[in-house]
């Protein structure tokens, strides 16, 4: 018989279901740590709803770690009268219960002490031994992703219940060193916060400046009347097809399963990007792709265009081209052209709608001079590049944050009181 070496538990720690934790931690249900767990209005409440009135909250609102109102209802006052015992306290822990958010979690603003949610999970902590903001940092780490995959998991549904909660297991530290970590979490929270809003912005910035410079040009003083309306007077209005040829013949798709055994160093393309590498390639040289069909059309009834060089395979889900004579044309100016166009009325289907290559190729596009296609190009570039520096640094603060709560909410770092 084998027998098993015991693991050595390090000094100040001790073995729990839950692993290793500091003495002075304690292992315990959400349950003994809470007022009341429960969900929110689960009947159909839609004959109550009011241009004012009570807010009700719904999944759309909850975001990681915190709350978004942008898009509120309201409901009959008179009925929420009559649902007291189902109205949200400033502080609340709120959950998705259902759906591919599950899980997902914040707190109740101030501003919606008193509101009503629509099927959300409800938790009002014991402050004086759980705090509030303590448990939604907890609920949205690796820790609470996983115990809530426990939760659920039983008979394959994809829902978490309020006896489920209720048994959801966490391992706290002292109120004064849960309020430590919080404080030190928060601070990073407010870091990613800022870096998105500079991003919105930047993004803001960008759409206006498409619109300016992809209708009006630079310092344009001289316009005409087109059929895409008004252009400045040395441009002209040329079919797609006229300044790029299709390359769709070429593309091939590869099952997922194949894509297995051709894993390599060549980026593998569908209709919103890379999806895969593989062994192989179809093209070797400056293109343009623009999405055929997808989720990305399906949901935002607008194609993905980007441009790629270099080698590369592109499966049938994205049209393929490049600009004919590259010293007319400049193929990052193409690119903002098509992110900015109206693909209404191109796509066809409702189950699964699709942007023709017939329709691609009769595209008009408002054509520049090359040296000025290049200026509006760059000036676009500058911006995308800021936007993606942003991102990285969002991506830093993320994997920051990541690395601090597998420290402080185990309690492998320790915070002084």
């Amino acid at each position: 018989m084998m027998v098993m070496e015991a693991k050595e538990v390090c000094k100040g720690y001790k073995v729990t279901e839950l692993g290793e934790i500091p003495i002075e931690w304690d292992v315990q249900s959400l349950e003994d740590l809470s007022e009341r767990i429960l969900v929110g209005l689960a009947t159909s409440v839609t004959k109550y709803y009011r241009n004012s009135g009570i807010p009700i909250i719904r999944n759309l609102n909850i975001k990681k770690g915190y709350f978004d109102d942008t898009k509120m209802l309201y409901l009959d006052e008179d009925f929420c009268k009559k649902q007291r015992n189902k109205a949200v306290k400033m502080d609340d822990v709120i959950t998705v219960h259902t759906g591919s958010n599950l899980g997902l979690t914040c707190l109740v603003p101030e501003e919606y002490n008193g509101s009503q949610t629509f099927t959300t999970l409800i938790t009002t902590t014991k402050k004086k031994i759980l705090n509030p903001k303590y448990l939604c940092q907890h609920m949205n780490s690796y820790l609470g992703i996983s115990e809530i995959n426990r939760l659920q998991v039983g008979g394959g549904k994809n829902n978490l219940n309020v006896s489920d909660l209720k048994n959801y297991k966490i391992a706290i530290p002292p109120i004064e060193e849960q309020q430590k970590i919080v404080e030190i979490l928060s601070t990073v929270d407010e870091q990613i916060l800022n870096t998105e809003k500079l991003i919105e912005r930047t993004k803001k910035n960008k759409e206006g400046l498409v619109q300016q410079l992809l209708s009006k040009g630079i310092e344009t003083t001289k316009f005409k009347y087109t059929e895409l309306g008004e252009i400045p007077y040395d441009w002209e209005v040329v079919r797609l097809e006229e300044i790029c040829t299709f390359l769709d013949g070429m593309r091939r798709p590869v099952k997922s399963s194949d894509r297995e055994k051709m894993k390599g160093d060549y980026p593998y393309y569908g209709a919103s990007g890379i999806i895969d590498w593989v062994n192989n390639y179809l093209f070797d040289e400056e293109l343009i792709l623009l999405a055929e069909d997808g989720e990305n059309i399906r949901s935002r009834n607008l194609p993905i265009a980007f441009k790629v060089t270099g080698k590369c395979w592109v499966n049938n889900h994205a049209h393929v081209f490049k600009v004919t004579n590259r010293d007319r044309d400049v193929s990052d100016f193409i690119v903002y052209f098509l992110e900015k166009k109206d693909y209404t009325k191109f796509i066809n289907g409702s189950a699964q709608p699709k942007l023709n290559q017939k329709e691609c190729r009769s595209f008009l596009i408002a054509r520049p001079p090359y040296t000025e296609q290049k200026k509006i190009a760059d000036i676009l570039s500058t911006v995308d590049e800021q936007i993606e520096a942003y991102e990285q640094e969002k991506q830093k603060y993320i994997e920051l944050k990541e690395g601090l709560m597998q420290q402080l909410l185990t309690g492998k770092l320790r915070v002084t009181v």
